[in-house]
């Protein structure tokens, strides 16, 4: 669901294998699940996030996962 709303909203996606270097280069770091949503990382191990937590594209994502599945919970509800 999080990367069709990304390309839905215009923010690339790439998908790979991720290396430990590229955690310690990263901007933004958010975690997702089914259950918590997207969530933001502010560390893994000793690696602090340098950037603000969440970042501008964590905010954009968390926003529209929430409006998403709000829309979902409402679109299923019998009357």
């Amino acid at each position: 669901m999080v990367i069709r709303i990304c390309r839905e909203n215009g923010i690339k996606v790439k998908q790979k294998k991720v290396h430990y270097r590229d955690i310690i280069n990263a901007d933004e770091i958010f975690k997702t699940s089914s259950i918590a949503g997207i969530v933001p990382v502010k560390k893994i191990d000793r690696f602090v996030v340098a950037g603000k937590v969440p970042g501008n594209i964590t905010s954009k994502l968390m926003k529209l996962y929430g409006d998403k599945v709000e829309y979902s919970k409402l679109d299923s509800i019998s009357l």
